[in-house]
């Protein structure tokens, strides 16, 4: 209750600075995303995710993340995220942002290699391609000291899940300080 209470303050839809953009982007990526096992099988559907570290071998090519770039959730996520955040007193507009983001806008401290999605050309999951995911606009309050984001995760039919993390800048650096399942 108190996280709750430490979170309800309205958060704008402030721009964030590049040096607080790229420290939120590579936290949520690298400690959501990047650093779970990521085994994609070639069957849509099938891939498996864990919270292990992953182990890469030298013969093994390097798996890649799919980075959705240039995204606007649609109607449906927005639903889940809307009600994911009942309670809170966060501006949503960061739900309503596109987002232009760039994989260089990520400090990628995970064995995977991030391409974006434009440069994907198979289609479809697999061994290599093991998963896309998107993050929304960043919502910061005045004092660029909070934010929140979206962020989601697809790795086949039946798998995947969408957070909203909630953020707070303590000493200069960004800690997450809530994760809200969405779905």
């Amino acid at each position: 209750m108190l996280l709750l209470a430490a979170f309800s303050f309205l958060l704008s839809c402030t721009t964030p600075s590049e040096d607080n953009q790229t420290a939120i982007l590579s936290l949520i990526y690298n400690t959501q995303i990047g650093n779970k096992v990521h085994l994609g099988t070639g069957e849509l559907g099938s891939v498996i995710s864990s919270d292990k570290k992953q182990e890469t071998k030298a013969e093994h090519p390097t798996r890649k993340i799919i980075f959705f770039n240039e995204a606007k959730l649609n109607d449906y996520y927005k639903g889940w995220a809307r009600d994911a955040l009942k309670g809170y007193t966060i501006d949503q507009s960061f739900l309503e942002e596109l987002t232009a983001w760039d994989k260089s806008d990520i400090e990628n401290k995970s064995p995977y290699e991030i391409i974006q999605y434009d440069e994907f050309e198979s289609g479809q999951i697999d061994a290599i391609h093991v998963g896309i995911m998107t993050i929304s606009a960043i919502s910061l309050n005045e004092k660029a000291d909070k934010a929140s984001v979206y962020y989601d995760w697809l790795c086949g039919k039946s798998c995947g899940y969408g957070n909203i993390v909630l953020l707070e800048k303590i000493k200069g650096t960004w800690t997450i300080k809530q994760v809200i399942k969405a779905w």
